[in-house]
């Protein structure tokens, strides 16, 4: 399986497995990371299926407001930029590659969140170690599918502020951190953050017409 199907696979198992995050404000205190990934798959699920199915928009909406925020998008801009690219780089360069990163992320996350609504999703408890003093913990679940293997996932979370944030998934045991990093490093070394941006906006591009074109047949079939 190439890096970019990973990537794929994996932001479709992140969608349906994290969409539910909708707190309000910082914890007082920190929940264990286990069942903080439970809640979050339970909540947006149900919010996710009282959407009108293919309605893109809206799935935008849903993943800007309650997923973006939980996702450690500074972590995550840096290790894909790398830290030459990144260190060379403009405020207004950075600010601007974080900006297409989430657009793009939205965009990917929102075609496939119906297709993984109804999976069961069973995860196992993490080491015992003592999850308010680690910098990172991994938590594992397994996702099943009807008549086709079970996907083996791991989350790698990261503490701030108290709040749990996601800045990897390994998918199989590949991550898409990686991936993503390996996607743009050429351009990036050809060209700098902002030739990782121009193709970036191309990536969201094509992306929202794939999910113009998903929500047309879906509407269309019903």
């Amino acid at each position: 399986m190439n890096r970019s199907n990973i990537f794929s696979k994996a932001a479709n198992v992140f969608l349906s497995l994290i969409s539910g995050i909708c707190f309000a404000a910082t914890p007082a205190t920190v929940e264990a990371p286990d069942l903080f990934m439970q809640d979050l798959t339970n909540r947006v699920l149900k919010e996710v299926k009282n959407l009108p199915e293919g309605d893109m928009q809206d799935l935008y909406l849903v993943v800007d407001k309650e997923i973006i925020p939980y996702i450690d998008l500074d972590y995550m801009s840096k290790w894909v930029a790398g830290r030459k690219a990144w260190a060379n780089a403009s405020s207004d360069q950075r600010q601007k590659f974080q900006e297409v990163f989430q657009n793009l992320l939205t965009r990917t996350y929102s075609s496939t969140l119906f297709v993984f609504r109804d999976r069961e999703v069973v995860y196992s408890r993490p080491p015992r170690v003592d999850y308010t003093k680690a910098k990172t913990i991994p938590v594992s679940c397994e996702v099943k599918q009807p008549n086709k293997e079970s996907i083996q996932v791991i989350y790698q979370l990261r503490l701030v502020n108290k709040q749990w944030k996601v800045f990897d998934i390994l998918v199989e045991g590949v991550s898409m951190l990686k991936g993503l990093q390996t996607q743009y490093e050429q351009v990036i070394a050809e060209k700098g953050l902002p030739g990782a941006i121009t193709l970036m906006q191309q990536k969201s591009q094509e992306k929202s017409m794939e999910n113009e074109k998903r929500q047309k047949q879906s509407q269309g079939a019903a």
